[in-house]
């Protein structure tokens, strides 16, 4: 079972992944999810780049690591 730390930023709540990052996949490539909202988003770093943007969740696909 994974663990998640909840915070509340801007009223928000965000949910972190404690431990390793999980790796996804959206429309525009692989990366790793940094946080998920209460609203339904996640939040994802997608490899190589250096910004966070956030996607719908039912449009992520999470990656089974080998």
């Amino acid at each position: 079972m994974e663990q998640l730390l909840i915070k509340v930023e801007g009223g928000r709540r965000r949910a972190y992944p404690v431990g390793a990052p999980a790796r996804v996949r959206t429309h525009l490539g692989d990366g790793k999810l940094v946080y998920g909202t209460d609203d339904g988003w996640l939040a994802i770093q997608l490899d190589g780049e250096t910004r966070v943007d956030e996607y719908p969740a039912e449009r992520v696909i999470r990656l089974e690591v080998a």
